[in-house]
């Protein structure tokens, strides 16, 4: 039998869908950092990523330099997936938190390159690196019958010149400098990485492949409760809510309309896809016009939402009351017993 939820932890619940209370910054979904100092002499480079990682992305580098290893402050252990023509790819799992990622030479010299953050994987795959010099252009492919991230990535030696790089079509392309990366996500197919330069470069391209993990299926979501509104509020002069409860996510928003007395039952099915999941509540009166003082945006570790939200289960709870505010706005003004 599941245990019956505390009136603490159903409180906790309501207050994250319906009210304005801050929530931490969450980590993006990607992000990079750079390394550009080809004129150096150093034996290692370092970077620190913007924000915090979330815990099992998959963190990723390429770069043109003879790295015999990389280390993170938050510990993750890094493989080499393959170094030729001095271009390499390496992966991490990673754990949470915010990292500073070194990458140590066999030899001083000098680096380019590009460390990222993606989604949790299940495989990484780098093929047909390549490289020269010259104004000729080369043509790398890599072949996929999964779906997953497809990562286009290069980088010129000559530092004085630029270099377009183009990886197929429907690409997002970054620029770091010398460094390049892109990236894209594919359900299948060959996928050629192509470049062109107009002045005689050094230059180094591949193409690798990330398995990404299925994403979550949605999360049901299952509440009674009442909605009041008062002036004194002082359970006295309670009148209930006419209209409904809105809860939106994306470019879906589903209104749920209070009984006479108030009560409302709220049946949601959460998007999980995204982490964190954003979604947002709010009031609609009887003629379906948003009530002024309503309109709370969330975003919320998915984790933590799943984790509460089936700690709780279906719930029924007393309510919620709101003041009645003389511009016609509402405010929280407590819990009804």
């Amino acid at each position: 039998m599941r245990p019956r939820p505390s009136g603490d932890s159903v409180r906790s619940l309501l207050l994250l869908l319906l009210l304005p209370f801050s929530l931490a910054a969450q980590t993006a979904s990607k992000q990079t950092c750079t390394v550009q100092l080809p004129s150096n002499t150093q034996s290692s480079y370092s970077c620190t990523l913007p924000n915090p990682v979330t815990a099992g992305d998959t963190l990723v580098f390429e770069g043109v330099a003879q790295v015999s290893s990389i280390t993170d402050t938050q510990g993750n252990v890094w493989s080499k997936d393959v170094a030729t023509q001095q271009l390499q790819f390496w992966h991490a799992a990673a754990q949470a938190g915010a990292d500073t990622i070194t990458a140590n030479l066999s030899s001083p010299g000098g680096m380019n390159g590009v460390f990222a953050e993606y989604p949790p994987t299940t495989g990484v795959s780098v093929t047909s690196i390549a490289g020269g010099s010259g104004t000729s252009p080369i043509s790398p492919s890599i072949t996929t019958t999964s779906s997953g991230i497809l990562i286009g990535f290069g980088t010129q030696w000559t530092n004085s010149y630029e270099a377009p790089v183009s990886t197929g079509t429907g690409f997002s392309v970054a620029k770091f400098g010398p460094a390049y990366l892109e990236d894209e996500l594919v359900s299948g197919g060959t996928f050629t990485a192509s470049a062109v330069y107009s002045h005689a470069v050094t230059w180094y391209i591949g193409a690798a492949f990330l398995n990404t993990v299925a994403p979550p299926g949605p999360l049901n979501f299952n509440l009674t409760t009442k909605l009041v509104s008062c002036v004194k509020c002082d359970r006295t002069d309670d009148s209930p809510l006419q209209g409904s409860i809105v809860f939106a996510q994306g470019q879906v928003s589903n209104a749920f309309s209070f009984a006479a007395d108030g009560t409302v039952s709220v049946n949601v099915s959460i998007n999980m896809t995204a982490d964190p999941v954003v979604f947002s509540v709010f009031l609609d009166d009887a003629n379906g016009n948003q009530v002024t003082g309503s309109g709370w945006q969330w975003s919320v570790p998915r984790s933590s939402l799943s984790a509460g939200v089936a700690t709780l289960g279906t719930l029924k709870f007393g309510g919620l009351a709101f003041t009645r505010n003389a511009d016609g706005s509402v405010s929280f003004a407590g819990f009804l017993p």
